[in-house]
């Protein structure tokens, strides 16, 4: 069709083509628009502060993660943008119950795998409310089994590669590692089809500690510098493996929201609200500092978040919030 066509067709005829155009526009618009920052929670006046608008300080759109499309109007209405979260991935099907998790990931290929994620669960669950989401988060490698097992690792490439171009998904894989050691070739290959979601859990109560630098010398309690000595050895970790333009583009950081007790090594680790405030804006800071190419904030909806007040809990989302991230 030459460019004079379009005004040549009647007006029946044209249509078409160009809701086809407004369409293409407004996704393409969306992914501009939107933070790569995810947030997995549950959706509730809980969590509310979750789901805050875009406003002059927030300019842009970011993503809540979820296991449906059910609260996809109160999302969108904010100016956000709804993921799908996928959390059994090494399940035979989605269906697998929890007694199979040890050995059920060997009962699928890794191709099948993705097509019964988007088969009978994407298409499923998010698709009542509008079409299905761009954005896939999956958790997670499994961290026994990764380091050992070549055939384990092929089959999450196979995974994440069928999501990708077969379903045309953006894939963030979840990665229990907050350092890798080896399987250049296998980082590598993942990161051609996803995102990595590192998982480095600095917990609150690490975070009002004080850290040694040498004998004589310490990080002093909610250190900037210390936490983001965690996050920048992280980086550098999975750079050893992927090569610094994959780094940049693919790896994102995890990090852990859970209203944990005290001697947790994740979450808030049993600190009181004020130091847990000011930890998750310590860690904000230095998670910012070292220029993650995304940031997916998780575990706030854990059993023993129901131990903590909903007026405390917006406290921390809001707090969250207000950080600069990635």
């Amino acid at each position: 069709m030459n460019r004079n066509s379009l005004r040549l067709l009647p007006i029946r005829h044209a249509v078409v083509p160009l809701c086809a155009a407004l369409l293409l526009a407004n996704y393409s618009a969306a992914r501009a628009a939107a933070d790569r920052r995810f947030e997995v929670a549950p959706f509730g006046p809980r969590y509310e502060g979750l789901n805050w608008r875009t406003n002059a300080t927030h300019r842009n759109g970011h993503f809540l993660a979820a296991g449906n499309d059910e609260h996809r109007q109160e999302i969108n209405t904010n100016g956000n943008f709804l993921a799908a979260y996928y959390d059994v991935l090494n399940t035979g099907s989605t269906n697998t119950t929890w007694t199979n998790y040890n050995t059920s990931w060997t009962t699928l290929t890794g191709a099948q795998k993705a097509d019964d994620i988007e088969t009978n669960y994407i298409r499923k669950r998010f698709t009542n409310n509008g079409v299905e989401p761009k954005w896939v988060i999956l958790n997670e490698i499994w961290k026994s089994t990764w380091p050992t097992n070549k055939a384990y690792r092929e089959w999450v490439i196979n995974a994440v590669k069928q999501l990708n171009r077969k379903y045309h998904h953006e894939v963030i894989i979840l990665a229990p590692f907050a350092t890798v050691q080896q399987h250049d070739k296998h980082w590598q290959q993942v990161a051609t089809y996803a995102y990595i979601g590192a998982q480095n859990y600095l917990s609150g109560q690490e975070i009002t500690n004080k850290h040694s630098i040498t004998k004589q010398r310490f990080y002093p309690p909610f250190s900037v510098r210390w936490c983001q000595k965690q996050y920048q050895e992280t980086k550098d970790s999975y750079g050893r493996h992927l090569g610094r333009k994959l780094v940049e583009k693919k790896l994102f950081l995890v990090e852990n929201f859970a209203q944990t007790e005290k001697g947790a090594g994740d979450g808030r680790a049993g600190v009181s609200p004020d130091e847990w405030v000011k930890a998750i804006k310590v860690r904000s800071i230095a998670a910012h500092n070292v220029h993650f190419a995304g940031f997916v904030s998780y575990a706030w909806g854990k059993p023993e978040n129901s131990m903590v007040p909903d007026s405390d809990m917006i406290r921390f989302e809001n707090t969250h919030a207000a950080m600069k991230l990635p």
